[in-house]
């Protein structure tokens, strides 16, 4: 018996659009973030926020420094941070400084999903 394939439609490409972030969105990214941090009181954010608008999502990526399990400061690593331009609201997707077998993993992958979405890596 033979059957036929059909080839899964992939998505049209996205064309990403630097832009600028208002003091409003810049607070709700911090929000966001730090919930997926262990300790969001302690989150301290660097100064620049770089983003790009596909259409219909917000991405930008970042850099912040929280503390970790044991208690102390981690150093700044990177972030990527999605938000949906109706809601207004962001949510950390990817953090840096995370490890497999010592190997900092995270912070490669951050990097590149930045680079994905069109903003220059830190």
């Amino acid at each position: 018996m033979l059957t036929g394939c059909n080839s899964v439609p992939k998505d049209p490409p996205r064309n990403y659009v630097a832009i600028s972030l208002s003091k409003a969105q810049i607070e709700q990214i911090k929000i966001g973030v730090a919930k997926g941090l262990k300790d969001p009181e302690s989150a301290r954010f660097g100064d620049a926020f770089n983003a790009s608008d596909d259409g219909s999502m917000i991405h930008v990526c970042g850099m912040v420094n929280a503390k970790n399990s044991y208690g102390g400061y981690t150093g700044e690593k990177p972030f990527y941070a999605a938000g949906d331009k109706l809601s207004k609201t962001f949510m950390g997707i990817g953090y840096g400084g995370e490890t497999y077998r010592g190997t900092d993993i995270g912070t490669a992958a951050v990097r590149d999903m930045c680079a994905s979405k069109g903003i220059s890596p830190f």
